[in-house]
């Protein structure tokens, strides 16, 4: 157990059911370990640098469904000092939260989304873009890029949002997919397939390709007044745009906005950048998750799952609460 992740494929965890049964063999090496559920192993790198390094240990389930199924298993078990954290998706805004014992939500619909909500992109802005390209994008569209981008993701999440809620289960594009001289819709002036060279958003091109590459797709006319009818209702960007969209929205803006650095980057490349930033700058301290679950550790003192940087100092608190955060 030096490993604070246990890896889902080596404990043989893509299965809840076996949840319980290797909490309770860990625990007759460790006592005093606690455990934290996620959806996979690509969540350990967000969540590693809140966790005690002595205590707490990582367990990557094999997605949302098995970490809720998991957390479920736990406490009708009666074990103590496991938690679990799941992406919100549009469980918030639809109203589907579930209601268990020891299970948090991310704040927004998901990790790359709490990224770029923060403090943490206009560190990256910083860093890596071209200020007087921006400057000149920005001065053009009265709208900073960061406001762009999040609209277009906003957008995308709609349809996204409506999808999940109608359960229409469309095939979506890839945001950032390349111009392809096979596809019927060829154009030899677009790097982009829904990209212009003014970097505005082709939605019409974009709902096409969903409903045409979508096996059994929604009558348009009824999909785009369900679309309409979310939008009218002004929701929060970050509770409808999806992370791998969003990523791939930026590393399309930054082939041409960034500085060398980053310019070549693809999706993943931004969001490991982002990812850094975000550990170094500790932004996960000033979320709501984060004020959760120190509620559930002062209610649990026994069971450590945090490391101390985890808790605000007075004045980062003042800091945070002045809007020095994004």
């Amino acid at each position: 157990m030096d490993n604070r992740s246990i890896s889902g494929s080596a404990m043989m965890m893509q299965s809840p059911k076996r949840v319980t049964a290797m909490i309770r063999m860990a625990r007759q090496k460790d006592s005093r370990g606690t455990f934290l559920l996620v959806e996979g192993d690509s969540d350990n790198s967000f969540y590693k640098s809140m966790i005690s390094k002595s205590r707490a240990h990582i367990v990557p389930m094999s997605g949302k469904e098995a970490v809720l199924e998991g957390i479920s298993r736990v406490n009708k078990a009666g074990i103590r000092g496991v938690i679990a954290i799941v992406d919100s998706d549009y469980d918030r805004i639809l109203g589907q939260m579930e209601k268990i014992d020891n299970l948090f939500y991310t704040d927004t619909t998901d990790i790359e989304t709490m990224l770029l909500s923060s403090g943490a992109y206009k560190q990256f802005e910083s860093m890596f873009g071209n200020a007087d390209r921006i400057a000149s994008f920005e001065k053009q569209r009265r709208r900073s890029l960061y406001q762009c981008m999040r609209d277009i993701g906003a957008g995308i999440g709609c349809l996204r949002m409506v999808n999940a809620r109608e359960s229409f289960c469309m095939k979506f594009p890839d945001v950032g997919e390349r111009n392809n001289r096979e596809s019927g819709q060829y154009r030899p002036d677009r790097i982009y397939r829904y990209f212009d060279e003014n970097y505005n958003f082709a939605y019409e091109n974009y709902l096409e390709d969903l409903l045409e590459r979508s096996q059994n797709p929604p009558d348009r006319s009824n999909l785009m007044l369900c679309v309409r009818a979310v939008r009218e209702k002004r929701p929060n960007p970050w509770y409808v745009c999806r992370g791998h969209d969003m990523m791939q929205i930026v590393a399309v803006f930054y082939e041409y906005f960034g500085g060398t650095l980053i310019r070549k980057s693809n999706a993943n490349g931004v969001e490991a950048v982002l990812m850094g930033i975000y550990a170094s700058g500790g932004y996960l301290r000033s979320t709501e998750l984060m004020k959760s679950i120190r509620k559930w550790q002062e209610q649990n003192p026994e069971w450590v799952i945090l490391n101390r940087n985890m808790y605000l100092e007075d004045k980062e608190k003042r800091n945070d609460v002045s809007g020095s955060a994004r």
